[in-house]
């Protein structure tokens, strides 16, 4: 018999299960993984296989990203959203930005 116990309850099942210090290794070997493989992408033609395996490992990533907020709580939404506008804008004002009537 199939138990859907949801995707938040076994993310903190994890965490409970294997403890905040396993969950940490974790997260540091998922971006790892993600790292090598586009690393590997910048160097070689790209391949359905390479964007199959880039696919899986951005998943681990946000899957580990997802754990990491349980991990840090008092890391909340609006902090993350203000930090998160300071580095977008941070960019932007690195980048040339054109102005056109066509919208481009």
């Amino acid at each position: 018999m199939k138990v859907d116990i949801g995707l938040d309850k076994a993310l903190d099942y994890c965490l409970k299960t294997f403890g905040k210090e396993a969950q940490l290794i974790k997260a540091i070997e998922e971006l790892s993984e993600l790292i090598q493989i586009l690393a590997v992408d910048l160097l070689q033609e790209s391949s359905i296989d390479r964007e199959e395996k880039i696919a899986k490992e951005l998943a681990d990533v946000k899957i580990m990203v997802q754990q990491l907020d349980l991990v840090y709580p008092y890391l909340n939404e609006e902090m993350y959203n203000k930090k998160r506008l300071e580095l977008i804008l941070k960019t932007k004002s690195k980048i040339p930005w054109r102005c056109s009537d066509d919208g481009d």
